[in-house]
């Protein structure tokens, strides 16, 4: 079963669903340190994580956003350029760190990258996505949306924690 475009579009049309967040994942190194480089369309992965940003009001279209304790962590600053490494295949590319994210769980220790950059990092080709995490008060109708289409999920939540389809 294929994590792609088509899939969240669906998920997004669902009422259910208040916000859908394709995301691709590229482990890297920033000066030394390992770090987890997250693809993602940034306004909707803050919306999901519930997270606080402090950004441009308007993004490039290479860009990266470090979680505030990966920016503590390695003394991060907006403005810096950041050079990243594929995970799987030899590339390597330079992105601006464009801003600050906050976030109450382990993505405030990641890197978060424009889809472009991390598909070229990664050499996963559009329409795929690795991940699709789906904000929803009715988990019940996510898992059997899924369901009915043969999906294989990992729910977890206040409700769902933990439960693989």
């Amino acid at each position: 079963y294929s994590i792609n475009e088509s899939l969240a579009q669906n998920l997004s049309a669902q009422s259910w669903a208040e916000g859908v967040s394709p995301e691709i994942f590229s482990p890297g190194t920033l000066d030394g340190s390992a770090v987890v480089v997250r693809g993602v369309d940034p306004a909707v992965f803050l919306a999901v994580e519930g997270a606080a940003a402090s950004l441009p009001s308007a993004l490039p279209s290479a860009w990266a956003i470090a979680g505030a304790g990966l920016q503590s962590r390695l003394g991060l600053s907006p403005g810096q350029e950041l050079t990243l490494v594929g995970s799987g295949i030899p590339r390597l590319d330079i992105v601006p760190l464009e801003g600050v994210f906050h976030s109450a769980t382990a993505a405030n220790d990641e890197l978060l990258v424009d889809l472009g950059t991390v598909r070229f990092l990664t050499g996963i080709p559009s329409p795929l996505y690795q991940t699709i995490r789906v904000k929803t008060p009715d988990p019940a109708a996510l898992v059997a949306f899924l369901d009915a289409r043969g999906a294989s999920a990992h729910v977890s939540g206040p409700s769902g924690s933990g439960t693989p389809r």
